[in-house]
């Protein structure tokens, strides 16, 4: 691919839907590669508007307003980091020529979609999942609770990020209470859940995979070292790299992956997530975009996931290789308020081999993720104690 100069007739142009954090390292990369960036977003002031060379602040669920944009813009590349997006303009806009989506219209849809997602990669691929039926009433919700799946089990909004909505249901008296959460927690109202068994797994894992054309024409799949994780209440809280599974395991989850990825097709990187029991595997979930859990290449691998999923889409050569065991862990608000300050830095930044990324996001609520910490060491245990050192060291407060 032939890259021009920013505003100029030759210009690479990229239209980001999403301006979160990940967005963030996405304008970066593709700033460095020259391309002109217009990042989109719901709110004003997002992380990656405040990096790309132009922003937009907009309804991204509506279809007529997104195709406004994309007409306005007209990107030659659109890249999408958030879930909650009128899918029928992108399907439109790539149907038409009108702009290139990545990875696909296709996969960016399917990835979002839990129904979607979960037929695909159980009834027609045949991956191993948890148990799941799905509900569109509360007394529907309780039928198959009662006469399927069982307590435990977790129940889950259609379409959502980051744990929103879902809960962990036990009993029966829990059951309207979860419905009307996963009914309530969107940003995007779907009239259907999904709910799960509960699985007794030792660990999970995301596994970024990469699907990229060779200058054969062939299309390949490549996987990064897999990652370790700690959730909170369904967020990602700290991850590591590499993750300790065994070579079955892993070769379990490569082939799923593979499975799904080729399947949803287009090129860039897609972050699969895994339950893992010994030798067992459990596909949970994708996405068809870098992951919040993959943060951590950004000091243990030579390329980002970032960096990975920009060269698919530009078809420029990949790497996947590890540079040296790493950790990243969230730096979290413990309060509420318009205009923040970040103290006590230079103590995070003396531990040795790390590094701290602050978002920059205009508001602050109480636990959201402000910034994250990165370590690298000798061990991933090394680089977690150090992370998790750094990132507590990070005092989050009310600016003055």
């Amino acid at each position: 691919m032939i890259i021009g100069t920013p505003f100029k007739k030759s210009s690479r142009r990229v239209l980001l839907l999403g301006s979160g954090e990940l967005g963030r390292e996405i304008v970066f990369t593709l700033q460095r590669f020259g391309c002109e960036v217009t990042a989109a977003s719901s709110y004003p002031e997002a992380p990656a508007q405040q990096t790309a060379q132009k922003s937009i602040t907009a309804d991204l669920t509506n279809s007529e307003q997104l195709l406004q944009i994309i007409h306005q813009e007209k990107p030659d590349i659109i890249f999408t980091e958030i879930e909650y997006i009128a899918y029928d303009a992108l399907l439109k806009a790539e149907k038409t020529g009108l702009s290139r989506v990545i990875p696909s219209a296709h996969a960016v849809e399917t990835a979002i979609h839990r129904e979607k997602t979960r037929r695909l990669a159980a009834e027609e691929l045949c991956l191993v999942t948890s148990a799941y039926e799905f509900a569109s009433s509360c007394d529907e919700l309780l039928s198959v609770i009662k006469n399927k799946i069982g307590y435990p089990c977790i129940v889950k909004p259609m379409t959502s990020f980051s744990g929103k909505g879902q809960s962990i249901v036990s009993t029966e008296e829990e059951v309207a209470s979860s419905w009307d959460r996963a009914q309530n927690e969107p940003l995007v109202h779907h009239p259907r859940v999904i709910v799960e068994s509960f699985l007794e797994f030792d660990y999970e894992i995301t596994l970024l995979a990469v699907r990229h054309e060779l200058p054969t024409g062939e299309y390949v799949v490549d996987f990064c070292d897999p990652i370790g994780q700690v959730q909170h209440n369904g967020n990602y809280h700290e991850s590591w790299q590499p993750s300790d599974i065994s070579a079955k395991a892993l070769e379990r989850a490569h082939t799923f992956s593979s499975l799904i990825v080729n399947r949803l097709g287009g090129v860039g990187l897609f972050g699969v997530e895994f339950f893992v029991r010994g030798e067992e595997v459990w596909f949970s979930e994708i996405s068809s975009r870098p992951h919040d859990t993959g943060l951590v290449t950004l000091c243990s691998q030579y390329q980002s996931e970032f960096e990975l999923h920009v060269r698919a889409a530009l078809g420029f050569p990949i790497d996947v290789q590890l540079r040296e065991p790493g950790a990243s862990h969230v730096i979290a608000s413990q309060i509420e308020a318009e205009d923040v300050v970040y103290d006590n830095l230079a103590a995070a930044l003396s531990y040795p081999k790390t590094s701290v990324h602050l978002f920059g996001k205009p508001k602050s609520m109480i636990n959201r993720r402000m910034g994250i910490s990165l370590a690298n060491g000798q061990t991933t245990d090394e680089a977690r104690f150090t992370a998790k050192k750094a990132a507590q060291s990070v005092i989050i407060r009310k600016a003055r």
